[in-house]
């Protein structure tokens, strides 16, 4: 119980600090909604498309956050922030020109086509200006990670939560009072730069031996963050062709439907991530010691708090899905469609508190490529297959592929499980 405890008083000032920034990235969708539904649809596009580039760019810092959590507060920890500024920059110059290169192809892959009209033109204006200020991105992402890492939690409180205030009041500002629909592309580009800043002071300042300097090796960083990157790329694709189904099999208006529940499923998986973070850091450090008993035992307590947690954020999804619905559209036809899925996510939540800790614990021990079969093997070969035969043969719409979702999620804690599981017998118990 001390343990839960531990981890609770890290997770949860954690998961309550960073979530406003989170929420204000995922209100452009509601904020575009109540505007016109071309632009709801083309912020939901734009959406997609940066929520893969940005799951890429966030995946780049997997071995940032192990390494970081084995050496914060000692003298090797400069070098891995070295390692992991280089790193995400080269990452995030490569998907600015992919973006750049391919943006009308990727806008037509995630299912607006060119003959869309102005909901197209208004998604490649939006990707465009987001585009600019990427590399400021990647650096709001670093020093978010560097602040939690170092246990710097009333510092971090206060940055994510002006992050979440001010990013919400930049697009309601742009959008409704300055500039219109466009207006939700420059505030984005404007929130990352000015924080981009901010996060760059207040590392100089608070973080003691860190210096701005690019590393010549990155080959530790690399190692552990590709396999988190190839996954996070066929995550993402595979919910792009799921998304391809639904909008060619079941029409537009249930497109629309599917992001919004593809947004709570998202935010609920951000909040499950975010309490896990104490194993992140106190599981880490456990490991940094080579005192693998202390982090199985803050593996355990971990599992606890992320189960009592999904069972809490799941009901609450359940009873509350009008409400929740209701902040996403004032459409009442989008909103109907997407009640009884929203419905059977608040089940997907639960699962994905129970594969999450496992692959946490994965991550920490390095087993990096294993987390990545897991995934690959749970989306591709599970969920794609039963939601195409429960949604499109069966007939269910999206309600057969919300019960996929639940299948995949079970599924992947199996998985996960079992090579945990081993893990432990190999190296804990004996």
């Amino acid at each position: 119980m001390n343990k839960v405890k531990e981890l609770a008083k890290l997770s949860f000032p954690a998961l309550f600090s960073l979530m406003p920034g989170v929420l204000a990235k995922f209100a452009v969708v509601p904020i575009l909604g109540r505007y016109s539904i071309e632009a709801m649809i083309a912020g939901s596009c734009a959406f997609t498309v940066f929520a893969l580039f940005d799951g890429i760019l966030y995946a780049s810092f997997t071995g940032y956050r192990i390494l970081g959590s084995k050496s914060a507060g000692t003298k090797n920890f400069q070098s891995v922030f070295a390692e992991c500024m280089t790193f995400a920059l080269l990452i995030s110059l490569i998907m600015m020109f992919m973006i750049f290169m391919f943006s009308c192809e990727l806008i037509a892959f995630f299912g607006l086509r060119g003959d869309s009209g102005y909901a197209f033109e208004l998604c490649r204006f939006y990707i465009d200006m987001y585009l600019i200020s990427y590399p400021f991105s990647a650096f709001c992402i670093i020093g978010n990670i560097t602040l939690l890492l170092n246990k710097k939690i009333k510092m971090l409180s206060i940055m994510s939560i002006c992050d979440g205030v001010f990013g919400f009041l930049f697009r309601v500002a742009f959008v409704y009072y300055i500039m219109g629909a466009e207006g939700a592309g420059y505030a984005a580009s404007i929130h990352n730069i000015v924080f981009a800043l901010i996060y760059f002071l207040i590392i100089k300042k608070h973080i003691s031996g860190i210096t701005f300097r690019l590393h010549k090796d990155v080959k530790r960083i690399s190692l552990l963050s590709i396999p988190s990157i190839i996954a996070m790329v066929f995550d993402h694709c595979g919910n792009s062709l799921i998304f391809s189904m639904i909008g060619n099999f079941l029409g537009q208006e249930v497109f629309v439907a599917s992001r919004i529940v593809f947004s709570i499923t998202i935010i609920s998986f951000i909040m499950i991530m975010y309490i896990s973070s104490g194993l992140n850091v106190l599981g880490g450090s456990e490991l940094g010691r080579n005192n693998y008993k202390g982090f199985y035992a803050y593996y355990v307590a971990n599992g606890r708090l992320l189960f009592v947690s999904a069972c809490i954020l799941g009901c609450a999804i359940f009873i509350f899905r009008s409400n929740i619905l209701a902040t996403f559209t004032s459409f009442q036809d989008i909103a109907l469609l997407a009640y009884t899925p929203v419905a059977v996510a608040s089940l997907y939540v639960i699962f994905m508190s129970l594969y999450q800790n496992n692959s946490m614990y994965l991550k920490l021990v390095e087993k990096v490529k294993a987390d990545m079969v897991c995934n690959i093997v749970s989306i591709w070969l599970v969920q794609i297959p039963i939601s195409y035969y429960l949604g499109i043969t069966l007939g269910m719409g999206l309600v057969g592929f919300s019960i996929g979702s639940v299948i995949y999620a079970a599924f992947r804690f199996a998985a996960t499980y079992g090579i945990v599981k081993s893990h432990i017998v190999r190296h804990i118990v004996k």
